[in-house]
């Protein structure tokens, strides 16, 4: 596996506003135990739970997406990072720590749609894949 799916990139799929790039698949990808509850909480939310839940695990499935799961090294790495962010202020969202420290323990790129949330965090390598964060296209020839 090389790539780790943040949960703003099921979400985006889900929604049919942006799809999963046929190209991190070929490499092998999942998401995080943590981005799998965030999602199953959102379906939880809905009207009809069941339904959603059919959509979410039939989409994951589909796109051979796994749940990665953590032992104790992924729980150390996210206190690790938690401690170290708030000596410096810092309030990071507790799963975007988790996520990080799944992908760190696991050896993975994480692919997020806010490479924001996960700038501050060392060693992490993300791939980024808001406008904002892709290079701009050059013109001047």
């Amino acid at each position: 596996m090389q790539y780790l799916l943040d949960t703003n990139i099921i979400i985006k799929h889900l929604r049919r506003q942006q799809k999963v790039d046929p190209r991190w698949l070929e490499k092998e990808c999942g998401v995080s135990l943590f981005t799998y509850a965030e999602l199953l909480y959102g379906c939880y939310r809905s009207a009809n739970p069941l339904h959603e839940q059919r959509i979410l695990d039939e989409t994951l499935e589909l796109l051979d997406i796994s749940v990665v799961d953590i032992g104790l090294k992924e729980i150390e790495l996210y206190i690790q990072i938690k401690v170290n962010l708030e000596k410096k202020g810092q309030k990071p969202e507790d799963f975007d720590l988790l996520i990080a420290a799944t992908a760190l323990g696991q050896d993975l790129t994480l692919i997020t749609n806010n490479a924001k949330h996960f700038k501050r965090i060392s060693g992490l390598r993300v791939l980024a894949t808001e406008p904002e964060a892709l290079p701009l296209p050059d013109h001047s020839h």
